[in-house]
């Protein structure tokens, strides 16, 4: 049986109920406690079964990780009609390799594959045990182990989450990136990267990283604020999942959808101080305002640090939605910030997340929040417009000519 690809085969999940339910603040690994993302979900298996790579954008805490995890999950691949045990789903955290070298890269990739291959494959897993344990793992030799995995009918997913790490490691130039490349090309191997800003935007130690043509395999797939209905199923369902099954009342629902917007750590956050109410508040049917308080006290900490991320444009923009322009509008929209209202109008993305803009002072600014690492001079890894700047070609007189990419073509 195909089991959790983060931990060894013969483990299972099991479904314990917690005190409360909403406890989740980090990836979520048991599929019990995950709903939501259909529509992101569905597209993620039509590339999968092409495949076709992807890079899911989204914001922090929108998600991503517990997405990345729930595609490798065993019933969900057969409820979209795929055999788990065609599948070799590899999860990696690259946050913790921001600082590897080039050689330890293969050997984590092969130690979590092990985990990750179906038990029938005895054989191969050994295969991949001993490779991973080699003093000395080159490059070619995963070549022809993953072409070995492809002759016997497996497919594998590398997931690699927190792109930006591996994005920033001097380690990882334009030749690794072109054998990861290759291995698409030549075995199949689909990519699914995570990561909070596109390819493209990111910040590469190398600058003629870009340039590598892996960049040109993937498609986007932004992760943003969750569909009203998928918030209430979420809210509906995971209140009903705590050892005591205590269901939110559709009033409380769309309250809490209110508070927090249809944003799921925030949701989740705002689930969790209704749960730990007293009974009486729970069964009244409503959101009391020690609910609120406790709530908004907490996501202080994470709408100041949303805030910090933007600059003085965006933050501007914020606080004048009268007068914004469509570009900004649109760049808030990508970055969950914004939703429309039941009018066409638009808003912030939550109530709370709007009396704390109205609590916030234009004139506190972060000290840095600008592009760190690019000279006023070089405009690599820059975006002009709608174009994004990639590497130099070329210099002479007083002209830099640079190689440019424009995502929508």
């Amino acid at each position: 049986m195909y089991a959790s690809y983060n931990a060894p085969r013969a483990m299972i999940h099991t479904h314990h109920h917690h005190d409360n339910p909403f406890f989740n603040r980090h990836r979520i690994t048991d599929p019990a406690y995950f709903f939501g993302r259909e529509r992101e979900i569905e597209a993620l298996y039509s590339a999968i079964a092409t495949r076709q790579c992807r890079s899911i954008v989204g914001e922090r805490k929108m998600g991503k990780s517990s997405l990345l995890s729930h595609l490798a999950d065993p019933a969900t691949l057969q409820e979209h009609g795929f055999d788990p045990d065609k599948y070799v789903f590899v999860y990696i955290d690259l946050e913790g390799m921001a600082n590897i070298a080039y050689e330890e890269f293969w050997p984590e990739v092969l130690d979590r594959m092990e985990l990750a291959l179906p038990e029938s494959e005895a054989e191969l897993r050994d295969m991949v045990a001993d490779l991973a344990l080699q003093a000395e793992v080159r490059f070619m030799q995963v070549r022809r182990l993953l072409r070995r995995l492809d002759r016997a009918g497996l497919t594998v997913v590398l997931m690699l989450d927190e792109f930006e790490s591996l994005a920033s490691n001097e380690a990882f130039n334009a030749s690794f990136y072109g054998e990861l490349r290759s291995l698409a090309g030549e075995m199949g191997v689909v990519y699914i990267t995570a990561s909070k800003r596109s390819l493209y935007d990111l910040t590469y130690q190398h600058a003629d990283t870009l340039s590598s043509p892996f960049f040109n395999i993937f498609s986007e797939e932004p992760l943003g604020l969750l569909p009203h209905q998928e918030a209430v199923l979420l809210l509906g369902k995971l209140s009903l999942h705590g050892a005591e099954k205590r269901p939110f009342s559709p009033h409380q629902i769309e309250s809490l959808i209110q508070l927090a917007g249809p944003h799921p750590f925030f949701l989740k956050l705002a689930g969790y101080y209704l749960y730990t109410s007293a009974d009486d508040q729970k069964e009244a049917g409503y959101v009391s305002e020690q609910v609120v308080r406790r709530f908004k006290t907490e996501a202080e900490d994470h709408f100041r640090y949303l805030w910090s991320q933007l600059d003085d444009v965006a933050q501007d923009a914020l606080l004048h939605l009268p007068v914004i322009s469509p570009e900004m509008k649109k760049q808030l929209f990508a970055r969950a910030l914004l939703r429309e209202d039941s009018s066409g109008g638009i808003r912030p993305f939550s109530a709370a997340f709007a009396d704390f803009l109205s609590r916030t002072d234009p004139l506190d600014r972060p000290i840095t929040r600008h592009r760190q690492g690019t000279s006023t001079t070089d405009l690599s890894g820059t975006t002009l417009g709608s174009y994004r700047v990639l590497t130099s070609i070329g210099r002479g007189g007083m002209a830099v000519v640079y190689k440019g990419y424009q995502p929508s073509l």
